[in-house]
């Protein structure tokens, strides 16, 4: 289960990403539906969906930028 703050982190970069009118891939493909399901996940080895999406709400002037994998560990 993901902490308090980086769940609080992620709920913030998302509203930002949506908001945004960045034509990124991760934008088009992060929709609310796969945010709701994947925000409270780890993966195996205890990557978020903050840790894999970072760089891509960082940037989202960016027109190809993907974001990581992300996998979730059940």
């Amino acid at each position: 289960m993901v902490d308090a703050a980086t769940l609080e982190k992620l709920e913030a970069g998302f509203k930002k990403l949506a908001a945004s009118d960045s034509k990124s891939l991760l934008k088009k493909y992060l929709t609310q539906e796969v945010f709701d399901a994947l925000k409270t996940k780890k993966t195996s080895f205890g990557s978020t969906l903050l840790d894999c999406i970072q760089s891509g709400k960082s940037f989202l002037q960016l027109k190809f930028l993907t974001g990581a994998s992300f996998v979730p560990h059940e």
